[in-house]
């Protein structure tokens, strides 16, 4: 990351526009993402930060100063459980300013979130899910799970050895939250593909497919999905070791983004 810059969490909107406007912000991030139609996405979704309980942002230097311009934000929302349905987060946006793609800023912005609402409510969520076209979100989840390990889950899987879970209960989860998020899609369980699932974006966002360091990822992303398909990634921490792992995990990351 730049020296200077910073990532604050808020726990709604109204908070995070105490200290910046919506459309200052938006208009703030378009310039970091000069290559990524950012203000035409929110406004197709002009209700997403509305709706989110939990938001972080990153500036590449103190939010007050005039010339500090927003270089990530990410949003969270919350989903209680319904009849059979767990309770899960959904990360429901996510954005990193085009010269930080291979910073440490995406990690910092997920630790941050993520150690703000372990703060509050005392643990972190059992269950993530996040939908994307983006193989660096699978590749960073990915990393995640493997390094918390003490069985941590990630749907779909990558390779045979990463399915070191109770397949059938994870299966059920997925299905529980793909109709959650897009109950008007059709859920490919066997791909990990909400076919349709990017909605009014689709594929617009992106100047180009985007790309992860790991060719495998890629080629994993590029069989299973179309420009208006998005894959839907869950991550499952559901004992209190992997808690408890993740949480350590997530403190070194912000540690280490803070050394100089």
């Amino acid at each position: 990351m730049e020296s200077g810059s910073q990532v604050h969490y808020f726990p709604d909107l109204e908070s995070l526009e105490a200290v910046m406007g919506y459309e200052p912000m938006v208009a703030s991030l378009q310039t970091t993402l000069p290559n990524h139609d950012i203000e035409g996405y929110f406004k197709r979704k002009p209700t997403l930060l509305a709706q989110a309980d939990h938001l972080a942002l990153a500036w590449d230097g103190p939010p007050d100063e005039p010339d500090s311009a927003v270089i990530g934000l990410i949003a969270i929302r919350n989903y209680a459980s319904q009849n059979a349905a767990p309770a899960f987060i959904h990360i429901s946006t996510l954005h990193v300013a085009e010269t930080q793609h291979k910073s440490l800023l995406l990690m910092r912005m997920i630790a941050t979130i993520y150690i703000a609402i372990w703060q509050q409510e005392g643990q972190l969520p059992t269950w993530t899910a996040i939908k994307t076209f983006n193989p660096s979100v699978y590749h960073l989840l990915l990393g995640l799970q493997r390094m918390v390990s003490n069985g941590a889950l990630l749907y779909p899987a990558f390779t045979e050895s990463s399915t070191n879970y109770d397949d059938e209960l994870l299966k059920d989860v997925v299905k529980h939250i793909a109709v959650q998020l897009e109950p008007k899609c059709l859920f490919d369980i066997a791909m990990g593909t909400i076919r349709g699932g990017g909605g009014p974006v689709a594929g617009s966002y992106w100047p180009v497919t985007p790309r992860s360091s790991r060719s495998e990822i890629n080629q994993f992303f590029d069989e299973r999905l179309a420009p208006t398909d998005r894959m839907l990634c869950v991550l499952g921490l559901h004992s209190q070791s992997s808690k408890k792992a993740a949480i350590n995990l997530l403190t070194r990351w912000i540690t280490k983004a803070n050394e100089p």
